[in-house]
């Protein structure tokens, strides 16, 4: 298990995972883990993103929980006062987002384990589904074969996220 943050006040986490492709290109992917948000001090802030792009920092960035980098940031929104829910973006620009009904049990302080699976294939289209539901089903990108690194960032980290005064706990 790879926990990014604790729930205490102040952090920034991230994981970088360089060129894991040895410099070939990427024409599609597949991510599966499992995530799990939880918190121990009321609405937990801010987020967490997942990145995929060529020009991705090397370690935790403030407001990444936003998105990092020019290509695909899939970015899971807890604070309000937008509602919990997941926004892709690409190079910054939001081209799908949707609610997520499981991220009403967070106020907890026991772990909400979701099983997230994303896929980009070959011709750009992008799912994610997260349980048993599938929240973005083939969802038109801009995706070009590319030779990458991945950064998974909580807000202010990279499978990154901040942690505010509000304290969520993120494990992968």
């Amino acid at each position: 298990m790879l926990k990014l943050t604790r729930d205490i006040g102040g952090q920034e986490g991230a994981v970088v995972f360089d060129d894991i492709n040895c410099g070939g290109l990427i024409d599609h992917f597949h991510a599966a883990f499992d995530l799990a948000l939880f918190t121990a001090s009321g609405t937990p802030a801010e987020g967490l993103s997942f990145n995929y792009a060529g020009d991705l920092p090397s370690a935790a960035v403030a407001n990444a929980e936003q998105g990092v980098g020019t290509g695909l940031s899939v970015c899971w929104e807890l604070y309000p006062p937008n509602q919990p829910g997941v926004t892709v973006k690409w190079a910054g620009r939001t081209i799908g987002t949707t609610y997520l009904a499981q991220y009403a049990a967070l106020n907890t302080s026991v772990p909400n384990w979701m099983h997230v699976v994303m896929d980009m294939d070959r011709s750009g289209t992008f799912t994610m589904s997260v349980g048993a539901t599938t929240i973005f089903n083939h969802l038109a990108t801009p995706w070009q074969p590319l030779a990458v690194g991945l950064v998974v960032c909580p807000h202010r980290r990279q499978f990154g996220q901040p942690v505010g005064g509000q304290r969520p706990s993120e494990d992968v």
